[in-house]
């Protein structure tokens, strides 16, 4: 028998119509701000991404700009998220950031250690060509050639789309490849972390 075990829950979903232009409002609000006030910054300085808030990892825009519509939604997914690892819900803090790619630009591979829950919504993205989320395979020992390619995939990619939602732990190595089209991809990004029991 082969049982094949290590999984890693990654949740995705797609806003649906009656909440979606409520959200796309609601989010149009903090990108006309952060673009109007220059507030899209690379944190890097390498022309790779730029984020908001003059690239500031720490503020809250869904709070700031009282994202009510967003949040719901989030804190929404989230419950179902946890429901479906069987894993109970509790209280918990979180950041958000949105996030500017042009053509270009990517994301270099990287986690989110220390956030239980790393998170993605697409405001806007047309497609593959404007850089794809791709998740790193968490067994990174590739010492075999046993199970390389068909049962170990090397990297899963995800398409961003309008109003798709993902959620995934944020140990989990991830990145964007590179936006190869003259479409601006723009995305609300957020970690969650639990609160200990003392």
């Amino acid at each position: 028998m082969i049982r094949y075990i290590f999984p890693t829950p990654v949740y995705e979903t797609i806003c649906d119509q009656s909440s979606l232009g409520l959200i796309q409002d609601d989010l149009k609000i903090v990108y006309d701000d952060q673009i109007k006030n220059n507030l899209f910054i690379d944190p890097w300085r390498d022309n790779k991404i730029a984020v908001s808030d003059n690239g500031s990892f720490s503020d809250n825009v869904i709070e700031r700009y009282n994202l009510h519509n967003f949040k719901k939604f989030l804190f929404e997914h989230v419950q179902k998220y946890l429901n479906g690892c069987g894993t109970p819900m509790r209280d918990f803090h979180y950041t958000s950031w949105m996030t500017r790619s042009t053509k270009g630009s990517y994301a270099h591979i990287h986690s989110h250690i220390g956030a239980d829950i790393a998170g993605v919504y697409y405001y806007k993205a047309a497609g593959v060509h404007d850089g794809i989320l791709f998740f790193e395979c968490p067994d990174i020992v590739y010492t075999s050639f046993v199970g390389i390619g068909n049962v170990i995939p090397p990297d899963i990619m995800i398409e961003p789309k309008d109003g798709k939602l993902l959620l995934f732990p944020g140990w989990l190595r991830h990145g964007v490849s590179t936006n190869k089209s003259g479409n601006e991809r723009v995305s609300v990004s957020f970690n969650i972390t639990f609160k200990k029991n003392v």
